[in-house]
Protein backbone atom coordinates (compact mmCIF):
# COMPACT_ATOMS: atom_id res chain seq x y z
CA UNK A 1 0.00 0.00 0.00
CA UNK A 2 2.39 2.32 0.95
CA UNK A 3 4.50 1.93 -2.29
CA UNK A 4 0.92 2.95 -4.13
CA UNK A 5 1.03 5.91 -2.23
CA UNK A 6 4.58 6.91 -2.85
CA UNK A 7 4.00 6.44 -6.76
CA UNK A 8 0.87 8.70 -6.51
CA UNK A 9 2.65 11.33 -4.48
CA UNK A 10 5.64 11.07 -7.12
CA UNK A 11 3.44 11.38 -10.38
CA UNK A 12 1.62 14.60 -8.99
CA UNK A 13 4.27 16.81 -8.95
CA UNK A 14 5.53 15.81 -12.69
CA UNK A 15 4.49 16.14 -16.14
CA UNK A 16 5.29 12.85 -18.10
CA UNK A 17 4.69 12.05 -21.64
CA UNK A 18 4.32 8.96 -23.57
CA UNK A 19 6.74 7.77 -26.17
CA UNK A 20 4.66 9.31 -29.03
CA UNK A 21 4.12 12.61 -27.02
CA UNK A 22 7.60 12.84 -26.44
CA UNK A 23 8.57 11.82 -30.25
CA UNK A 24 6.09 14.30 -31.78
CA UNK A 25 6.90 17.42 -29.50
CA UNK A 26 10.61 17.02 -30.20
CA UNK A 27 10.61 15.94 -33.64
CA UNK A 28 12.19 12.95 -33.27
CA UNK A 29 11.20 8.81 -34.14
CA UNK A 30 10.21 7.02 -31.56
CA UNK A 31 12.03 4.59 -32.71
CA UNK A 32 14.97 6.91 -31.68
CA UNK A 33 13.41 7.31 -28.32
CA UNK A 34 13.25 3.15 -27.75
CA UNK A 35 17.01 2.53 -28.73
CA UNK A 36 18.43 5.45 -26.58
CA UNK A 37 16.21 3.80 -24.02
CA UNK A 38 18.15 0.10 -25.04
CA UNK A 39 21.30 1.64 -24.67
CA UNK A 40 21.33 3.52 -21.42
CA UNK A 41 21.82 7.07 -22.82
CA UNK A 42 19.45 10.47 -21.81
CA UNK A 43 16.36 11.14 -21.74
CA UNK A 44 15.53 8.88 -18.33
CA UNK A 45 12.34 7.12 -18.52
CA UNK A 46 9.85 5.81 -16.11
CA UNK A 47 7.94 2.67 -15.96
CA UNK A 48 4.32 3.11 -14.64
CA UNK A 49 3.14 -0.68 -15.08
CA UNK A 50 3.96 -1.48 -18.87
CA UNK A 51 3.78 2.48 -19.85
CA UNK A 52 7.41 3.83 -20.45
CA UNK A 53 6.57 7.54 -19.32
CA UNK A 54 9.44 10.61 -20.18
CA UNK A 55 8.97 13.65 -17.23
CA UNK A 56 8.52 16.33 -19.45
CA UNK A 57 10.82 18.98 -17.79
CA UNK A 58 13.93 16.41 -17.76
CA UNK A 59 13.29 16.99 -21.79
CA UNK A 60 12.72 20.37 -21.85
CA UNK A 61 15.91 20.67 -19.53
CA UNK A 62 17.92 18.29 -21.46
CA UNK A 63 17.12 20.30 -25.26
CA UNK A 64 18.00 23.40 -23.31
CA UNK A 65 21.43 22.19 -21.85
CA UNK A 66 22.58 20.46 -25.50
CA UNK A 67 20.82 22.00 -28.03
CA UNK A 68 18.74 18.73 -28.60
CA UNK A 69 17.87 15.03 -27.27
Amino acid sequence: MAKQSNQQEFTAKRRFGSELEVAAIYGMSPRTLQTKRLLGQPPRFYKFGRRVLYDLAEIEQLIRGNGSL
